[in-house]
């Protein structure tokens, strides 16, 4: 059973709107009027949030570029040993869910991921195996990491030798939704994650 704690960034492509509006317009829609921007008559009316964000929507992509938390999350669900490893090195498989928080599918196409072990830097994980995310649901990748055997039975040993360890874990998923255009997502999740399976065949 795995504890995590989160967090998240916004996503790095975001879409910016420039937006122009005439002082004519702008003094008509906040109930002033007369020559260069002087107010002759009526009350000053605040522009108000809710106004300008409503203001925002109008125009193309600039709700989408509001922004909000991203909808993907990530956590460390397991670790098994891999395939694939050369000469002098073992693969680790890094068993990460990847978490839909949107109400419309995704397509993950891939992600790297930076993993720690009990504060220890172990390697980065690559990713590039498409995956549908449903709507509001979550699927699991595995991000191969190749360590070498001397670090594994070294410095390494007495993390993997142990039953249970804390896990930080700081992704970039690149996802697409409706066929549009692809966008990074950055997420870091922290929690625990049990090696009873990897020790078993590490410690052999």
């Amino acid at each position: 059973m795995q504890t995590d704690t989160r967090s998240v960034t916004r996503p790095d492509r975001v879409s910016h709107t420039r937006i122009g509006i005439s002082a004519t317009n702008l003094a008509g829609g906040l109930g002033l009027s007369g020559a260069r921007g002087r107010i002759v008559s009526g009350p000053v009316k605040p522009v108000s949030r809710r106004w300008f964000l409503g203001l925002l929507c109008i125009l193309p992509a600039g709700c989408a570029g509001l922004g909000g938390e991203p909808p993907i999350e990530i956590l460390l669900s397991d670790i098994r040993p891999g395939t694939g490893g050369g000469l002098g090195e073992a693969a680790l498989d890094f068993i990460i869910r990847l978490e839909n928080t949107s109400p419309e599918p995704l397509t993950v196409e891939g992600g790297s991921y930076k993993i720690y072990l009990n504060d220890t830097y172990i390697g980065q994980g690559l990713s590039n195996t498409p995956v549908t995310l449903p709507r509001l649901g979550s699927q699991t990748i595995a991000a191969t990491v190749h360590i070498s055997t001397f670090r594994l039975m070294g410095s390494l040993y007495s993390i993997f030798k142990s039953h249970q360890v804390s896990y930080r874990l700081q992704g970039t998923v690149y996802a697409s939704r409706n066929g549009g255009s692809s966008h990074s997502y950055k997420a870091t999740r922290e929690g625990t994650v049990n090696l009873d399976e990897l020790q078993g065949t590490l410690t052999k």
